[in-house]
């Protein structure tokens, strides 16, 4: 088993989180910082071997038959991915990575991108993302933006998601959903797209938002420059084709 295979599986706690941590993991691009493509393609082949032990119960959000049922369909649908993608080489995961995602505005995974595009709109939204996260002790890489899907996937696999972060999964899904239908179902990342999107409408509002009000109260971020507020502002429209 690689090494990147045993340290993703010693980062979860239950069958939502490691799948957001896989889907992190996965929607990156290919040659990682610290990881060469020799071991992504080993932490892919060890997937498809069957070593990939996560999940094997579904606790992960709650107990409802719905969620178990989610959380199994996400699985499949990572599993088919890998299936696609470990059948091409380095070079080739590498150029169909930047070919769908980095060149192809439709599909790109930054959220803001998607839902503003290149109006000034989109400054203020970023600055709201990047102070909801740090707010909870998280911060993006350097060179990264606060709207970039695995950043966020990342962040709903440790943390317990907030009324604010809520409605940012929510935004995050349905940014997925669209790349997904635009991929087709034929292109080796759509199940991973698709996976997403049903991960992120798990961690959504739909999942007991009412409890968290009062905690929203407190954590609610305002910037006087950016003139955004959780409370007014949030969630953004989306403005997809």
């Amino acid at each position: 088993m690689s090494q990147a295979m045993e340290a993703l599986q010693t980062m979860a706690g239950n069958c939502a989180a490691e799948l957001s941590k896989w889907l992190a993991f996965l929607l990156e691009y290919p040659h990682q910082e610290g990881l060469a493509g020799a071991e992504f393609a080993a932490v892919l082949a060890d997937i498809q071997a069957g070593n990939w032990t996560l999940c094997r119960n579904t606790s992960g959000l709650d107990t409802a038959e719905a969620t178990a049922e989610a959380e199994g369909l996400v699985v499949e649908q990572v599993i088919a991915a890998v299936a696609r993608l470990v059948s091409l080489s380095d070079e080739e995961r590498c150029r169909l990575y930047v070919d769908s995602f980095d060149f192809t505005a439709d599909h790109s995974l930054y959220l803001t991108a998607h839902e503003y595009g290149d109006s000034r709109e989109r400054g203020p939204a970023l600055l709201y993302l990047h102070q909801v996260l740090a707010s909870q002790g998280w911060r993006e890489a350097e060179g990264e933006l606060a709207d970039y899907l695995p950043l966020w996937l990342e962040y709903f696999a440790v943390e317990t998601p907030s009324l604010a972060t809520r409605r940012v999964a929510d935004r995050l899904a349905a940014m997925c959903r669209n790349i997904a239908m635009r991929l087709g179902e034929d292109h080796p990342y759509q199940p991973l797209v698709f996976a997403a999107a049903l991960l992120l409408q798990a961690f959504g509002t739909a999942k007991g938002a009412e409890n968290d009000m009062q905690a929203h109260d407190k954590e609610k971020i305002s910037t006087t420059s950016a003139r955004v507020d959780a409370e007014v502002q949030m969630p953004f429209p989306l403005f997809f084709d």
